[in-house]
């Protein structure tokens, strides 16, 4: 769904179409009179101020941002947004400004992304797993790739014995040596 609104030089919403009560949960009225960025992201606010600032007085400037818009219900949803600066009947400038929600993108996009990653690494697993001569050859390079992937700091591989018992391979995963080496001893004097 689109948003079409209109600004004052002073960031004051003047307009704004109905259909913001479908992208972000308010009545219009309850948003014309106040600040725009009353609604954006504190990280995101900088630079859309900055753009804001340098494009209004300046009539014909475009430009389009990505930022993140509050919700009524507290979240945050992903936008696209696209304005012009021209001016009203007295000759003062506005911002024509329309806003695009992309939250069900950008999350399908992160999704694929991740999907991708997990396919990634199993085909490297697959691989060393098949190029190694021994299983602890296989282990390393595919513990170190499987927590970098899963951004674990540390982990640790033992293999099951064939009475059950958990025998350790030596095979770690450490990030921060020096942080988690009182973990790595600990764990290291434990029998599982």
């Amino acid at each position: 769904w689109d948003v079409v609104h209109m600004l004052t030089p002073d960031d004051i919403i003047l307009y704004i179409s109905p259909s913001v009560e479908r992208v972000l949960g308010y009545r219009p009225e309850e948003m014309v009179g106040r600040h725009s960025r009353d609604f954006v992201h504190p990280a995101d606010l900088p630079r859309a101020d900055a753009a804001f600032q340098q494009d209004i007085t300046k009539p014909g400037a475009r430009r389009s941002l990505e930022l993140r818009l509050r919700h009524k219900d507290g979240s945050w949803r992903d936008v696209e947004v696209v304005g012009q600066v021209t001016t009203d009947a007295a000759g003062l400038p506005v911002a024509i400004v329309n806003t695009h929600d992309v939250t069900e993108q950008k999350r399908t996009d992160r999704e694929l992304r991740r999907k991708s990653a997990s396919v990634e690494l199993l085909e490297f697993v697959s691989a060393e797993a098949n190029a190694a001569t021994s299983i602890g050859e296989a282990i390393r390079p595919c513990l170190e790739r499987i927590c970098r992937h899963q951004e674990w700091s540390a982990a640790r591989v033992g293999l099951r014995d064939r009475n059950g018992n958990i025998v350790s391979t030596d095979s770690w995963y450490v990030s921060d040596p020096e942080r988690i080496a009182p973990f790595r001893d600990v764990t290291n004097a434990r029998v599982f």
